[in-house]
């Protein structure tokens, strides 16, 4: 009997959702790339040759093909993608597809001219990059640049109500300046922060990152004993707790595989999905559009795609060090 209750509840989740890797998973959750450029060049994240983007009509009709398989969040995200023209209308068009939850992850530096428009068309929040606050620091980390316009940037969106959250990706040699002009500005604007464990993944392969556990033991040193957090902060992977009031997740990609709960899709700024962000297995949307596939024949190769969905994570650098998180959306 629990056989069977198992496999009717398993009918009922594939009936109700269209998109079910052979484990289990439920992929309702779709990271949208819609440029491979950068205005920055931080170190970790090595962006090199652009391979341009879609137009946006061609990105909101992918997106269209998506949606109906069960998707109701999406994250847009580059390179910058505060760099790609029209994107206030590329938001509005995800909205009016019905997409329940509307965020993107951004440099900031750009934000403060484009905030107003971005909430008007629908986005509910962003993610802003921040490694550090300090001029010298923050110069080093992003190849040259000044710490003004992203703070400027997430002051605008506190100022207009979007939803804001901080990431940072620490780098061993920093990492305790980075954590500690970081926790600050969270705690004095009372947003949360999410502390980013370095993937090899291109030319950061050669940096050197700060284990999930390392971390921990260091924000207990600083700011004493974690609570537990009761928040709910989206449908991303990391862990949250509370250090000295402010909000801190921890995403361990390495240390803390987290790939059993996955629940998403990258599609890149050139059209191709992908599956996981550390294998090279994808599905080329479209070029299948450009072969004269209908929409229905994508939606079943999808669904095929994503039932396939790897296990979990292989960070083998033989099979990642070709790419660069620019180039697959972070």
């Amino acid at each position: 009997m629990f056989i069977l209750n198992s496999r009717m509840e398993a009918r009922m989740v594939a009936m109700k959702h269209s998109m079910v890797d052979r484990t289990g998973r439920i992929i309702d959750y779709l990271r949208v790339s819609v440029t491979d450029a950068c205005n920055y060049r931080c170190t970790y994240c090595g962006p090199g040759k652009t391979h341009g983007s879609r137009s946006l009509e061609q990105m909101l009709h992918l997106c269209s093909i998506l949606q109906p398989l069960g998707v109701d969040t999406v994250r847009i995200t580059g390179g910058e993608p505060l760099m790609f023209p029209s994107i206030a209308a590329f938001v509005t068009g995800l909205s009016e597809m019905g997409i329940q939850k509307l965020t993107m992850t951004t440099n900031a530096s750009h934000l403060a001219s484009h905030a107003g428009a971005l909430k008007k068309a629908g986005l509910h929040g962003i993610n802003a990059s921040l490694d550090a606050t300090d001029s010298s620091l923050f110069s080093t980390l992003s190849g040259g640049f000044s710490p003004g316009p992203t703070l400027d940037g997430i002051q605008k969106a506190l100022d207009i109500g979007l939803a804001v959250k901080l990431n940072c990706v620490l780098l061993r040699e920093h990492y305790h300046q980075q954590v500690e002009q970081v926790m600050e500005f969270a705690a004095f604007h009372a947003i949360p922060v999410r502390f980013i464990e370095l993937m090899p993944i291109g030319a950061q392969t050669s940096l050197q990152g700060v284990p999930t556990a390392e971390l921990l033991a260091f924000l207990t040193e600083e700011y004493g004993i974690a609570q537990t957090s009761y928040l709910s902060h989206g449908k991303g992977p990391a862990e949250y707790m509370n250090f000295a009031g402010v909000e801190v997740g921890v995403i361990g990609a390495l240390s803390r595989c987290f790939c059993s709960g996955c629940n998403r899709l990258r599609l890149t700024s050139n059209g191709v999905l992908r599956s996981c962000l550390y294998h090279s297995d994808n599905l080329d949307v479209y070029a299948l559009l450009e072969q004269g596939k209908t929409e229905e024949e994508i939606q079943q190769m999808i669904r095929q795609f994503v039932y396939e969905k790897p296990l979990r994570h292989d960070f083998t650098r033989q099979r990642i060090q070709d790419y660069t998180l620019a180039s697959l959306g972070g």
